[in-house]
């Protein structure tokens, strides 16, 4: 019992293969990531921040952020965030694969 346990038995050292390609393909940007950063700036403002601010302003007070790291608990905030991901990520492939504008696109439209 103690010797297996001492000598590590029953756990492997090095991570599974899996869980390894896992997080090298997050640690590679996506090409529609790249693409579309200014937009997913922009959409992360106005699901993130603009409501905090109006909820700020509608309560009545000279101060915008009123509620900022306060608005939801850490663990919901969390599920939010990870939720606005997986929504960014699904919009996104959707924009690119119907060849949609997006802000850079108009971008580059009015530089050209």
């Amino acid at each position: 019992g103690g010797a297996a346990r001492a000598s590590g038995a029953g756990f492997s050292k090095r991570p599974a293969p899996a869980l390894v390609a896992f997080f090298w393909r997050l640690r590679r940007p996506r090409p529609s990531s790249r693409r579309h950063a200014l937009s997913i700036y922009l959409l992360h403002h106005m699901v993130h921040l603009w409501p905090l601010w109006a909820a700020g302003l509608a309560a009545g007070g000279d101060d915008a952020t009123i509620y900022w790291q306060r608005a939801l608990p850490v663990w919901q905030s969390l599920v939010l965030a990870a939720l606005f991901l997986v929504v960014a990520v699904v919009v996104f492939r959707w924009v690119d694969r119907r060849r949609l504008a997006s802000v850079e696109s108009l971008m580059r439209w009015l530089c050209d």
